[in-house]
């Protein structure tokens, strides 16, 4: 699935809605921050994240333009 978050919008995520999958976000556009529990990461154009144990997170686009990514889930 290809997410787009406009600049400024944050999307937040309780742990429990990753309970049962992992998830890799690849970043095709724009700057992508995402908070993983403790770790804030900052991802660009080409870069991708794998998320550990479920944990609350957020994403975030500090930025003043759009961030596109791909979100790839897989079942637990």
């Amino acid at each position: 699935t290809t997410v787009a978050l406009p600049a400024g919008a944050e999307v937040a995520f309780p742990a429990a809605s990753y309970a049962f999958i992992r998830q890799v976000v690849w970043v095709q556009s724009g700057v992508l921050s995402i908070e993983d529990g403790p770790t804030r990461v900052t991802l660009s154009p080409g870069d991708a994240y794998a998320f550990g144990e479920p944990a609350d997170a957020r994403f975030i686009n500090v930025t003043d333009g759009p961030c596109a990514y791909v979100v790839a889930l897989s079942r637990r």
